[in-house]
């Protein structure tokens, strides 16, 4: 069944024109793929085909013209339990979106099953549709069932339709998002790096406004991939918030502002009270300042936090030797711990 299928498929996608294939062989597949075992077929070489070529466009066309809604509602492929999951994951594969399937999607998204509600996700992010997928938000964002977070950034990321009118849209609808939607949106301009002025003021207004912690590091994030001086001034006073995941990401993210203010408000800070707030900080700091300045002037920190720290991050960017590292240590006195094999990305989940 699967040979036969994918001969049909391969012979009808060589067809400049998808209306030129003859209207018996159409009937003839979706008598075929209207039963369990001929849709799996489909599936099959549908997929094999999408992996070895680019035209996924024509591709979906032309399984639109075998497959529809009702064909799939009605093939018992799987058991009840996982039929809706399945049918959603099948459409939004396939490319299915005519109004009824975008009605369907929507519907799903309020439904208890997880796996429901993620293929709606994945069938509403495939669709293109941008009006569909800002209605998809405003239900999510209200639903009483949790929705991950990278699930919501995925969906955006991954959207298949006009980006630039996504992006406007999103922006002129973040008034009315709750704030973990609002750092998911941020999040999701910083991760495709949207350097758009009307964006950039906005996350900027909730730079120096918000009092949500975590939509605050996400607007932080967000200016260490699109510059501005503006954000630096709070990005810098942030080094002092009583947050010491705010101060830690703040600090990791002024390792892009190559500037001496910026310098000294790291310098500061390395001896603050928190390891990780410390840990960025000193890497930040060695990342920008001379090697001859930091040699001389480790040795004259008297706080042993600060001098071991910044000892840390000279031996880990190879400044100093392993041995200086240990000797530089030792006048310092009491007890000490030489410390080995800290990844410096898993900190406060930083990824700038």
């Amino acid at each position: 069944m699967v040979e036969e299928i994918k001969g049909i498929m391969e012979r009808h996608l060589r067809y400049d024109d998808l209306n030129d294939i003859p209207e018996e062989e159409i009937r003839y597949l979706q008598k075929v793929t209207s039963n369990k075992i001929g849709l799996q077929g489909f599936l099959i070489c549908y997929k094999s085909y999408l992996n070895e070529n680019e035209s996924q466009e024509q591709l979906r066309e032309y399984a639109n013209k075998i497959l529809s809604y009702k064909t799939l509602l009605n093939n018992r492929i799987v058991r009840n339990k996982y039929r809706k999951s399945y049918i959603l994951y099948l459409l939004a594969e396939f490319g299915i979106n005519t109004e009824e399937v975008k009605e369907f999607a929507k519907n799903s998204l309020s439904k208890n099953s997880v796996h429901v509600r993620n293929n709606a996700l994945r069938l509403i992010q495939n669709s293109g549709d941008v009006n569909l997928a800002l209605e998809a938000l405003d239900i999510v964002d209200k639903s009483e069932y949790y929705f991950n977070d990278k699930i919501l950034l995925d969906f955006l990321d991954s959207f298949t339709g006009d980006r630039e009118l996504l992006n406007h849209k999103l922006l002129n609808n973040m008034d009315k998002f709750s704030n973990r939607l609002k750092k998911i949106v941020i999040e999701y301009f910083s991760s495709n790096c949207i350097d758009d002025e009307e964006i950039k003021l906005k996350v900027l207004y909730h730079l120096i406004n918000s009092k949500d912690k975590e939509l605050l590091i996400s607007s932080t994030r967000y200016f260490g991939r699109i510059f501005d001086d503006m954000a630096l001034i709070y990005i810098i006073k942030n080094l002092n918030s009583p947050e010491w995941e705010l101060r830690a990401v703040s600090a990791k993210v002024l390792s892009k502002y190559k500037r001496e203010d910026v310098k000294q408000a790291l310098f500061e800070s390395i001896r603050d009270e928190n390891y990780f707030v410390r840990f960025n900080c000193a890497f930040s700091y060695v990342d920008m300042e001379n090697e001859e300045v930091l040699k001389d002037l480790v040795n004259k920190i008297e706080d042993n936090n600060e001098r071991e720290m910044l000892l840390y991050a000279m031996q880990s960017r190879n400044i100093i030797g392993y041995e200086e590292y240990k000797a530089m240590l030792k006048p310092l006195g009491g007890d000490y711990v030489i410390m080995l094999n800290t990844s410096e990305g898993e900190l406060v989940n930083s990824d700038n």
